[in-house]
């Protein structure tokens, strides 16, 4: 998830077992080194995080070779001393996403043929010992980039920019995948009912679904612009707003996150839902949207 939750409290341990002895500037410290003591120990971008594994930390990016370690490619994992790849041979791509259930990793991305399995094609689990497939499908369940995933109870949702996710033909975009059984189905009732990507998701407290990105009227509701919510097998649009559709929002969404029954929202957009102060981010709470804080009068220029 791209929207990855990392508490203090794990990110303090983690670092309190680090390579290093000694902090460096501002309590700072580096995770590890490369194939020598002075270089770093990722040679590329990390795109996504996750630790909901016991004692592990997932990163997953551009990067190759993390420290030193050949099929360290595009993910590997950090144990609080060292990294360690997911098997081999290595992945071919860079990693947007990663989800654990289970105590399996799931990765979404532009990689191919994970672990040599030819339907393995832009998303993948790692089952401790192999690479394989996530979603029944003829083929690849996936054929374009994965930006997001979420888990829902047992359901891991698919988001991106590919089309007909399992060969279902409304599933453009966004997949669900029952992790019990494999099923695939889509989240919406026809073909073009998701019009646009999706590229970040996360999920509540109460377990409802959160996507935000690039599309607009999602399911032909006219306010479900660039974000919208799903519980209950429904789609709902968060509010409403000065929008072209009556949307709180008119440009696209770049970040997630929640925390208990709040959504916190990334954007492009500025007065999110009318507000003054809610530029680029705001929070939802269920019913409302609000701004992270306002300017004091006594700051605001005249």
């Amino acid at each position: 998830m791209r929207a990855a939750t990392l508490t203090i409290a794990v990110l303090v341990a983690l670092l309190a077992t680090g390579a290093s002895a000694t902090p460096g500037p501002g309590g700072w410290d580096n995770l590890g080194t490369g194939a020598t003591p002075t270089t770093p120990a990722l040679n590329g971008a990390v795109y996504a995080l996750n630790a909901a594994a016991p004692g592990l930390v997932y990163a997953g990016g551009a990067f190759t070779d993390a420290a030193g370690i050949a099929d360290a490619d595009y993910i590997a994992s950090w144990n609080g001393a060292k990294w360690a790849a997911l098997g081999a041979p290595p992945l071919n791509g860079s990693v947007n996403a990663i989800a654990y259930f289970g105590g399996k990793v799931y990765v979404g991305g532009v990689f191919t043929n994970a672990g040599g399995n030819p339907n393995a094609d832009f998303l993948a689990v790692w089952d401790g010992t192999k690479w394989g497939t996530v979603c029944n499908a003829t083929g690849s369940a996936i054929t374009a980039t994965v930006f997001a995933l979420q888990v829902v109870g047992s359901t891991l949702y698919v988001g991106g920019a590919f089309a007909n996710g399992a060969g279902i033909v409304s599933a453009d975009s966004l997949l669900a995948c029952d992790l019990n059984t494999g099923a695939a189905s889509s989240t919406v009732r026809a073909d073009g009912d998701m019009n646009g990507v999706v590229t970040v998701l996360t999920a509540d407290s109460n377990g409802t679904l959160y996507a935000g990105g690039t599309f607009s009227n999602l399911e032909g509701i006219a306010a479900a612009d660039k974000v919208a919510s799903y519980s209950g097998g429904v789609w709902h649009a968060l509010g409403s707003g000065p929008g072209p559709g009556g949307g709180a929002l008119d440009s696209n969404v770049r970040s997630l996150a929640a925390h208990g029954t709040d959504v916190y929202v990334g954007t492009d957009t500025v007065n999110v839902a009318g507000i003054a102060q809610a530029d680029h981010v705001a929070k939802w709470n269920g019913s409302a949207w609000s701004a992270l804080s306002a300017m004091p009068k006594s700051g605001r220029t005249k």
